[in-house]
């Protein structure tokens, strides 16, 4: 029993040492760590990583100088943008007037093309970023899109137009009676007007005349004028047909052709024919009044009286301006007054000195020619011109203004204005005194309620009490009578 039992503790003995198991080991207890606190001492927090934020972009133009030809082309190398927006090009800085616009995306746009009308175009341009601030993909410049802030969001740049110009070629001359300006060379691009402007005082004025010019080039051309409203400068301006076509619609409706900003104008000098008008007029105090003269170089108008049918002796002279001269008033010899009396044109010989004529100041000669004298006659009675007009309405509604454009008188009179029934002078509605001499544009004011479409301008004699009109019980009749009244119609126009 023995013997088995130390047996069984040997075979376990071989199993421990085959298995490598060894004796676990029996910890040693120890004491926890205790932490010191420190009363009301904060606890730190964790703090979160911030979240970087984009740069914001700067808008940005970069354009070159260039050479633009006919399809108005330009080229805008670099665009940078914000947002989706515009580059508008500009006639100049902070201006509103748009030659041409495209739309550019968000960021970088290289070699931007906008296409312009070259002729539309000044010398220097602004290419500027405009943002879309209004209905999203229309452009509403000037309003609801307005440019881009930032120095670098505009940048202005020069141009060349290589390309054949409209052009007008036109040389001093002189004008004959017949009225026509001779033009060497007109060069245009699209069908247009030519067109002849008097000066007035360094600027064009009335309009003279026109001709009308096909796209291409033309020489040798010739413009009718009315001469007698011509000036000593005049200018050719080219227009284009932009009303009705082949129709001059005005200048207002057809407007100049215009190149690098400004029309296409050539001033020119021109030598005129000699020109006087005059009135047949009383003579009123002493004095002669002529309507217009046109000299070109300074000059002196004389008046003679008459001498079986010819010039005889000077009664009156007065100085003449190169250029045009209007309503000279020249002082006679009254007691040596006849009619008719005759005007000629002198030379100054030497301007600034008085006039000596027979020692200097000879009469003009024209085409080596002496002119012919201009006779006007000085006992032609009353006269008046009336013209088809708008009326000029009262502040108060109740009156209205017409105006003849010329009276003429040699004595003291009534200007008196008639309405019309049945196509005859009936009852007057407005009237105005006139003294003797050359009147013009002379208002009359008129009873608007009385006044008919169609008035009558008569003359009635002013011989009663100064200021009263004494008609039809008194001495201010009609002029021709009461059966026979000396009288002009005229119409209202417009309303």
């Amino acid at each position: 029993m023995l013997k088995r039992n130390a047996l069984f503790l040997l075979i376990m003995l071989w199993l421990l040492a085959a298995c490598g198991s060894e004796p676990a080991a029996t910890p040693t207890p120890t004491t926890p760590p205790t932490a010191t606190l420190v009363p009301n001492t904060p606890q730190p927090t964790a703090t979160a990583t911030p979240t970087p934020s984009p740069t914001p972009i700067a808008p940005l133009v970069s354009v070159m100088d260039q050479t633009v030809v006919e399809d108005g082309r330009i080229l805008v190398q670099q665009v940078v943008s914000p947002a989706a927006g515009w580059l508008a090009l500009l006639a100049e800085p902070d201006s509103e007037a748009v030659l041409g616009f495209t739309a550019v995306a968000p960021g970088l746009n290289e070699s931007v093309t906008v296409t312009i009308d070259p002729l539309q175009a000044s010398p220097e341009l602004t290419a500027v970023l405009i943002a879309d601030g209004g209905k999203i993909g229309l452009f509403e410049f000037p309003g609801a899109d307005e440019p881009m802030a930032g120095e670098t969001a505009a940048a202005s740049f020069a141009i060349t137009l290589d390309m054949p110009l409209p052009a007008i070629t036109i040389a001093s001359q002189s004008v004959t009676e017949a009225g026509q300006v001779a033009v060497a060379e007109v060069f245009a691009l699209e069908p247009g007007w030519l067109l002849i402007y008097a000066d007035a005082g360094g600027v064009m004025g009335d309009l003279l005349g026109f001709i009308r010019v096909e796209a291409g080039r033309h020489s040798n051309l010739s413009v009718p004028i009315q001469w007698r409203q011509a000036t000593a400068r005049l200018y050719a301006v080219l227009h284009q047909d932009a009303g009705q076509p082949n129709r001059m619609d005005g200048a207002d409706m057809e407007p100049p052709v215009v190149v690098n900003g400004s029309p296409v104008v050539v001033p020119f000098s021109v030598t005129l024919p000699l020109d006087v008008f005059v009135l047949d007029q009383p003579i009123v105090n002493g004095e002669v009044v002529v309507e217009r003269v046109f000299v070109n170089d300074p000059a002196w108008l004389a008046i003679y009286f008459d001498e079986d049918g010819l010039p005889g002796r000077i009664i009156g002279f007065a100085p003449l301006r190169p250029g045009v001269n209007e309503q000279i008033v020249i002082p006679v010899v009254e007691t040596a007054v006849t009619s008719p009396l005759h005007i000629l044109i002198h030379e100054d010989s030497e301007p600034g000195d008085d006039f000596d004529f027979p020692v200097n100041d000879p009469p003009l000669r024209v085409n080596d020619q002496f002119q012919n004298s201009v006779t006007f006659a000085t006992n032609p009675g009353n006269y008046f011109l009336t013209q088809d007009q708008a009326w000029q309405i009262g502040a108060d509604g109740d009156t209205a203004t017409v105006i003849l454009p010329l009276v003429v008188l040699d004595r003291d009179v009534w200007l008196v204005i008639y309405n019309d029934v049945g196509g005859a002078a009936s009852e007057i509605v407005g009237r105005a005194a006139l003294s003797p001499g050359i009147h013009r544009d002379v208002p009359v004011e008129i009873d608007l309620a009385a006044a008919t479409g169609v008035l009558h301008a008569a003359l009635h004699r002013n011989e009663g009490d100064a200021g009263q009109f004494e008609y039809p019980d008194g001495v201010d009749t009609p002029f021709g009578g009461q059966t026979n009244l000396v009288q002009s119609p005229f119409s209202r126009i417009g309303e």
